[in-house]
This record gives C-alpha cells, structure tokens and sequence, in this order.
C-alpha cells in the first residue's frame, strides 16, 4: 500500500480561509523504507511548499492585502481597502519582454499604529506629474504622511512615469515628521515575481524611478516609521493646526450630507480629501483635474473667533519647605547711667504673603493665550479653591495682592524686658521664620472657535430626494445658490452652537430629515461637538512664601559706633516685612504637576472607511 501525504496552502483574507494549493506527495509504501530518489522528491516539494507558504503569509500581522489586479490595468485611483491604511510594500507579477505598469498587483496595507486614531485622518494628492517622467527621481509624500495609493493614466501597456500622484494619508492628530526613515532597496526584489516590503513598522512615504520606464525600474522605497507621541502644542498657530486638522474630515462630511456642492478636491473622488490649508481656512484644491458643473466652487472651511478659558484646574501634592529666618528688623540700647536700667521693646510685626506663579509647560507667547490661573492659599480658607485667590496670567511673576487687589497678611506681637547694667549696652533683633509651599497644577485649557461653511448648495436630484440640500428655503432648488454659514461666534464656540443648533433643530437647517436620511450624521455631530477634543493642557506651579512666627533675641554689642553712643530702640513700633525667598534660601523644587486623563468621543456612528461618500456638485 501506497502511503503518501497530503498538503494544503491557505490564504487568508479578512473573513475566511482559502485553500489555494493542494499537494498530494506519494513517500512509498508502508512496509518499505523511502528510495532515495523519493527523499530527493520530498524535500525538493517540502521546499517549494515552504516557498509558496512563505510568499502567501507575507502580509504582515494586522495588514491586508488590497487587490489592483483590476484595477492598476488602467487609468485611476488605486488605493489601499482602508482608505485610513499606510501602505509597506507591493505585489508585482511575473516580467514579460515588456515590464508595463499593470503587473504591479497588489498593496500590503496596514492599520495606522498606536497611538494615533484611525477615525480621523487627512488625504493629500502629491503631484507627481513630472517627478516621475525623468530617471532616477523621488516621489515623495509631504513630511508625516504615508503612501496609501497611487493615481495612474494610461492603459494597461504603459509605463512607470504613468504614476502621476501619490494618494497620501496622515493621522489627524499626529505630527508631521517621522520617527526615522531608510531607503529600501527593491531593485533586485522587484526584478521578479513577489512581495517587496519595507522592514517592520516601516511604512512606505515615497517611491524611486531609476534609469528606465520598466515596472522594475521602482528600484528604491522610501520606508519610515510614524511618530510616537503627539506634537507638544507650546504657540498658537500649533493649537489651531491641531484643531483644524482633527476636524478637517468630520466637517467636510457634515457639510456634504447638509448639502454642500464638491466637498473634496479635484483630484479626489472622496469627501474630505485633499484640502488645502490658506491660513486659518482650509479650501478643497482645484489644481488638477475638474470637472462638473461649478467644479470651481468647492467647500471653503473658515475658522475664526479663537479664545481660550480655563476650563479645569486640578492641583498636585504640596511640597512644604522652612527657609532661612530672616532678620527683619535690629536695635541698640545703650545704658550710660551708673545704675541698672530696666527697657522693653515691643514691635507690632506685619508680614505680608508673597505668591509667585511659575509656567512649567513650553508655551512659548503666553500673551496669546489670555487665560488666568489661580491659587487659593490654604491657610487662608482651609484648602485650595476658597474665596481669598491669587490671580495670574500665564507668564512667570510674582504678586504681593490677591484677586481683589488686597495683600493678605500676617501680624504678630512680641515684646520682651530686659536690664541694662552701668555702663553698658546690648542689642537685639527680631527674627522671622518663613515657610514656602510649593504647589504643582495642571490647567485644562477649552480652545474656542467658529467655523463658516463655504460654498454653495446642490440641487441633488431636487425634491425629497436624500442628495439634495437641507436647507429651509433652497431645498430642491436647482438654482444651486451660493450659502455661506457659519456655526458659533466670538461669544460661542463652534462644537457648543453645533450641538444646540442640531439638539433643537433651529433654522436654517432641516435637522430632522437630514439626520432621517443619513444616518452617520448624528455620529459625525457626537464627533465634532465633544469639548474634550479641543483642550490643551497647561502645567505650572505656584510658590507661596508666608511668614510662620516671630521672636525678639537679646545679644551683646559686637561693636558700636559713634551714633549708638546714646542709643535707645526700646519702645513700641509697627514694622511691615514682604515675606519672601532670601538669597541664601535654595531654588524652589520642581514637583511633578498632576497627570490628568480626558477621555474624548473619539466615536462617530459608523467607522470612518464606512463613511466614504463621492464627492458631487449635485448635477
């Protein structure tokens, strides 16, 4: 009897599991040892197997396969599945006589990583129009974004200079730069059938034509890795870029489905793509490439009224230090009699509270701002957060007045007698302890702003038809009038006149039917109206410096001088001491200000590659 073993090489795809090869290997008999030429067999299949299994498995841990078999054959956008996903590497059939364009086949494409959010992201279209056409050229993406597809022309029997655009895509939220890049070498790899892929975590920014047209002539790509950690947000322009750019696609949208002609630039045939930043406003980019009806009036998002309040304060752990006595004030008294004399000094001691603010976070113009922050001593009312407050901006300064413009003060009263014998002298002064309490916060600062769509209502099918715009009066209309509207003002923030606006369904806006017919709206409103999106964390400390007590010490005279001949400083007086750190005192420390999570509604009705609407003028 034959004994023989049967192998099988699966694929996987994102829901099942596929039998793609079958081998049926005989070893020989049961009773018999394996011939020779039979081990040869075997191994030389088991190696091949392994080759194949080897070349199907590929696809890193997390990435998919996305297939341009189809579609990479003629003129078009050919893009990852997820429109989110970095692209790591490409797939490329056998090489006939002629190496054309259509035998690059496929795209690994993986998930952005950690920490950035995949529901929020820009699309760029890069100009390649002319990179491409010469040998030995760079096609790039701008700095921080990732190759997620290409736009080609041509048909199938045609060459690399087809390339003519890199679809590229960036987290939201992430900055723009890298955390390390390498040029991959292909040009041997993508000689041949298979798989050329950038190393682990390494996605792909850029593409290399070398000396000739040919598929093969790909010989390098650019391979980075993505940032690990948000941009520290220190001056205003980053404050507004951030906010901008988190919003960008979540309004586009918004502004499609309430009836907004082009919301995408030209080159796209998604909303929310390829949008061009002019200052504080963003404008779908018509540089390339339109057509339809009033395609060069497309969405304009104009962002204005931006202010800042502080939302929060939450405060850390003390640190309570004494400093130095200081000697706040001294005297003689000089007994020139034959007899003893008795004297008494008396002082009446104000001391007046000094707290000085110190900004901790890297915010590089705190006249921009315009917040004020706050401590309340707790000596003064118990605990922090009481009626007697500290008021400062966010710079470094020092203040003698709380936020009423009083000084807040300490009096102590001491008096002490002492005799004086014949013909002598002796001094004394008055000593005060001080203490100083170090307190570490961190501020949650709410970023204000408003948001004027630009642009110009579709017709849509007219009627009730679900394409249509939503507005009250031009609803159907096809007169396609030019609508600019704005959401929030110099007084209200956008995300607050958005939610009140759609909650209580005011005009102008069709609210109802518009959330009826689309359902991924109210999840886009969810998105763009939770306040925990636009706060910037600020971290400082206050350092408060009080006095503790005060003594009277009696000393001898180390030296006197003609003037304390006569001299008498007994007797009552009222002395008044600024309490503050000496400059023998050491600097004050640096506690760690609190860490403070805000959880945001990162969450839209739908996942963001499920909201992919085609941009329309309506027509």
């Amino acid at each position: 009897m034959e004994s023989f073993i049967v192998i099988r090489v699966w694929s996987a795809s994102r829901n099942s599991l596929n039998i793609v090869s079958a081998h049926k290997l005989v070893v020989g008999r049961s009773s018999q040892a394996l011939p020779r030429t039979a081990m040869r067999s075997l191994a030389t299949n088991l190696l091949c197997l392994a080759a194949v299994a080897a070349a199907l498995t590929t696809v890193r841990a997390g990435c998919s396969s996305s297939d341009w078999w189809d579609s990479f054959d003629n003129g078009g956008v050919s893009k990852c599945d997820v429109s989110s996903a970095f692209i790591n590497g490409f797939y490329r059939s056998d090489q006939h006589s002629d190496d054309h364009l259509h035998n690059l086949e496929e795209a690994s494409c993986c998930p952005m990583t950690s920490p950035w959010s995949h529901l929020s992201f820009l699309v760029v279209h890069v100009d390649w129009y002319k990179i491409l056409d010469s040998n030995n050229r760079w096609g790039y993406c701008p700095e921080g974004y990732f190759v997620n597809g290409f736009y080609r022309t041509g048909t199938s029997k045609d060459w690399l200079h087809h390339i003519e655009e890199g679809r590229c895509v960036k987290p939201a939220d992430a900055p723009k730069v890298y955390n390390g890049c390498y040029n991959h070498d292909i040009g041997t790899c993508f000689d041949s059938k298979g798989w050329c892929k950038c190393n682990n975590d390494y996605f792909v920014t850029g593409v290399y034509r070398g000396d000739c047209d040919e598929l093969h002539c790909m010989e390098y790509l650019r391979c980075c890795r993505p940032a690990t950690s948000k941009e520290t947000l220190d001056e205003l322009f980053k404050v507004k870029t951030f906010v901008m750019e988190i919003t960008l696609r979540n309004m586009a949208l918004l502004a499609h489905y309430m009836g907004y002609g082009w919301c995408a630039g030209c080159r796209s045939q998604w909303v929310g793509d390829d949008f061009v930043r002019s200052e504080n406003a963003w404008k779908a980019d018509q540089s390339m490439r339109c057509d339809g009806y009033k395609n060069n009036q497309r969405l304009g998002l104009a962002f204005d009224d931006w202010s800042f309040k502080t939302k929060n304060i939450y405060y850390g752990q003390a640190v309570m230090e004494d400093l130095q006595p200081e000697s706040v004030d001294q005297g003689v008294i000089v007994n020139n009699d034959a007899n003893p004399v008795i004297k008494t000094v008396s002082r009446q001691e104000i001391s007046v509270r000094t707290v000085t603010h110190k900004k901790t976070s890297s915010w590089q113009h705190s006249h921009e701002l315009g917040v004020e922050v706050s401590y309340t001593p707790p000596d003064a009312t118990g605990g922090v957060g009481g009626s007697v407050s500290y008021t400062f901006g966010y710079e470094t300064g020092t203040t003698k007045e709380d936020s009423t413009g009083q000084q807040q003060t300490r009096t102590f009263t001491v008096s002490s007698t002492k005799e004086i014998a014949p013909f002598s002298s002796i001094s004394f002064q008055l000593v005060m302890s001080k203490t100083r309490n170090t307190l570490p916060y961190t501020a949650q600062i709410l970023v204000g702003f408003s948001t004027e769509f630009q642009g110009f209502m579709r017709w849509g099918g007219g009627g009730n038809d679900p394409d249509t715009n939503y507005h009250e009066d031009y609803r159907g209309s096809d007169d396609r009038p030019t609508f600019n509207y704005r959401f929030g003002s110099s007084t209200v923030p956008f995300y607050t006149a958005l939610n009140r606006e759609s909650t209580e369904a005011q005009s102008p806006w069709l609210w109802h039917d518009l959330k009826n017919n689309h359902q991924s709206v109210q999840g886009l409103i969810n998105y763009l109206v939770d306040e925990n999106k636009y706060i910037l964390a600020l971290t400082g400390q206050f350092e408060d410096v009080i006095s503790k007590q005060v003594e009277l010490t009696w000393g001898p005279v180390t030296k006197r001088s003609v003037s304390e001949e006569a001299a008498d400083d007994s007797g009552y007086k009222t002395i008044t001491t600024v309490t503050q750190a000496g400059p023998d005192d050491p600097p004050a420390p640096n506690p760690d200000p609190p860490i403070v999570d805000v959880a945001v509604n990162n969450q839209t009705s739908s996942h963001a590659d499920s909201v992919m609407e085609m941009a329309s003028g309506g027509v």
